[in-house]
């Protein structure tokens, strides 16, 4: 018995100093490469690392006081994905993101954070759905008051968000908002904050609002700079802008508070209606002497000379020959139908210039005639009278 001990001690030795001596260890292999202190080889086993229930990253349980390193596998998936992690010392960190199951698991298996970046140099980041009905491929909710959900910035030429259909008939628009509102901000000098492209038969941007929803305006502009040359809604086409009404009897294809200005001609099929109600009006007076002011007016003819712009956008003058009035003649005698405005200063011109109200000679001329045929009647009495 003491023999068979002494042997047993003496291989065991003998194993202590070759493994001394070679500083590292094989398993499956009598040649270990000298870079490793310990090396398996196998064609059919793999090595088994301990298998434990994390509860938490910060938590070590149930491993007590590991080691920096300490290397384990998680087989729980209800708190942690299941995988290999390692304590770094203070928490528990795994090991690549192959076991993380959702894009806020795989952020978080370097523990939570504040916030979370992804810099992608070359190429883009991808998000595609490719099946499944009414899904969306990219869902962002934020509980936060005054915040964004998207917040999308580019410091370069380019767009910000950019969304596009290419389904033949499809009927939605690639930017929706169903419940309150969208609200789209553009800081910079001289870009869109809304761009709408479309190449088929649709829209470039389009606003709808239910008939059983509240809303009043589908496509609303709204410019708070008072400078000129600013705009709400800017137009630019075959048709500038283009309104339709879907209630002919109540409705307006175009509604405006204040002054408009037109620098081309303007066309009306049906003529131009002024309000003129009864009930609107009060201290109803006729027109006294409109024969004889209208007689100190002059008609004339003239070359009106205007700023306009060209194809390139260059400030030129536009000169056409027109019948008219001068509102320096008109406004001693009529100054209610002559009014001043700088009318061209979307276009540099800051002058104020008179305008005349040619509508409102009508009222006047009907009462000249009115008074000229009654003189004429009266001289048609007296050629009788002579005549008898």
């Amino acid at each position: 018995m003491k023999k068979i001990a002494f042997l047993l001690f003496c291989n065991v030795f003998l194993v202590i100093n070759i493994i001394n001596a070679q500083q590292n260890v094989g398993i499956g292999t009598t040649n270990p490469h000298a870079s490793a202190l310990l090396e398996l080889s196998a064609n059919d086993k793999g090595l088994l690392i301990p298998r434990v229930t994390l509860t938490a990253l910060n938590n070590s349980s149930p491993v007590t006081s590991p080691a920096p390193g300490l290397l384990v596998f998680n087989t729980t998936t209800s708190t942690l994905p299941s995988g290999f992690y390692y304590w770094n010392g203070t928490q528990w960190t795994m090991v690549g993101g192959g076991g993380c199951t959702t894009l806020e698991a795989a952020y978080n298996c370097g523990g939570p954070g504040a916030g979370r970046t992804i810099n992608a140099n070359s190429g883009p980041v991808e998000i595609t759905m490719n099946s499944g009905t009414n899904t969306k491929a990219l869902w962002v909710t934020n509980n936060s008051p005054n915040s964004f959900a998207i917040d999308a910035i580019t410091t370069v030429a380019g767009v910000a968000i950019r969304g596009k259909n290419t389904f033949a008939s499809n009927q939605y628009a690639t930017i929706q908002a169903e419940t309150n509102s969208t609200y789209i901000a553009d800081d910079g000098a001289l870009n869109s904050a809304i761009l709408g492209s479309n190449s088929g038969n649709g829209y470039g941007v389009a606003g709808q609002i239910p008939a059983t929803s509240n809303g009043k305006v589908a496509v609303f502009g709204n410019n708070l700079r008072t400078t000129v040359n600013t705009a709400g809604i800017w137009g630019v086409g075959f048709a500038g802008v283009c309104g339709e009404t879907n209630n002919p009897t109540q409705g307006w294809a175009g509604y405006f508070f204040e002054d408009i200005y037109v620098g081309g001609g303007g066309y009306a099929e049906n003529g131009w209606n002024n309000i003129s109600d009864k009930r609107l009006k009060s201290n109803i007076q006729p027109i006294p002497n409109a024969l004889q002011k209208i007689s100190q007016i002059s008609g004339n003819t003239y070359t009106l000379k205007t700023p306009t712009k060209d194809a390139n956008g260059n400030i030129t003058t536009k000169e056409r020959v027109q019948y008219g009035v001068i509102a320096q003649d008109i406004e001693p005698i009529f100054p209610e139908i002559v009014s001043e405005k700088a009318i061209f200063n979307n276009l540099g011109d800051e002058t104020v210039y008179k305008t005349v109200n040619y509508d409102g000679l009508i009222p006047v001329l009907i009462e000249a005639v009115k008074e000229l045929k009654a003189e004429v009647d009266a001289l048609k009495k007296e050629i009788e009278e002579l005549k008898k």
